[in-house]
């Protein structure tokens, strides 16, 4: 009897954390939308302020965003130079204190980036980030995306399909 209890006990610790596991995978879920949303789909840079720490640190390929203000200038460079960003989560995966997203960008190119006049050219451009969450807030993330397709995009004679 005391080893059917013991068995008990055990088995309801394992499925009480795996429901909190499964409640913090969704609301880091929530999370990413809600930043998509508020950041990129209403183009609000301040955004930031809400969904991260004020000692963020953001890491793509070489470059490396530190603090808040640092991602609120990135998310800038992106407002001035794209207009009706559209981000598309086509997968997420989340685990503990992280998740992963891979994303799809679909906008049209209204003003400079990276050194190229804007084009009027609708473009599409993938990636991923990894974030890891502190306190309900984005404390780190790592980000690759598909820049040099962009790039082509952008300096392309024709626009692509």
């Amino acid at each position: 009897m005391k080893r059917l209890l013991l068995l008990f006990v055990f088995v309801s610790l394992g499925m009480a954390a795996c429901t909190q596991m499964d409640n913090t995978a969704k609301e880091n879920k929530a999370m990413v939308q809600r930043w998509v949303d508020a950041a990129w789909h209403n183009r609000n840079a301040n955004a930031v302020d809400e969904f991260f720490s004020t000692n963020c640190i953001g890491h793509e390929g070489a470059v490396e965003v530190k603090g808040i203000e640092s991602m609120r200038e990135r998310v800038n460079t992106f407002h001035h130079a794209f207009s009706d960003i559209r981000v598309t989560s086509e997968e997420q995966v989340a685990a503990g204190d992280k998740i992963a997203v891979r994303w799809l960008i679909k906008a049209t190119h209204q003003g400079e980036f990276m050194g190229i006049p804007a084009t009027g050219k609708e473009v599409t451009w993938t990636g991923i980030s990894i974030a890891r969450i502190a306190d309900g807030k984005f404390a780190e993330v790592w980000q690759d995306m598909d820049i040099l397709g962009l790039i082509n995009q952008l300096k392309a004679e024709t626009p692509m399909k």
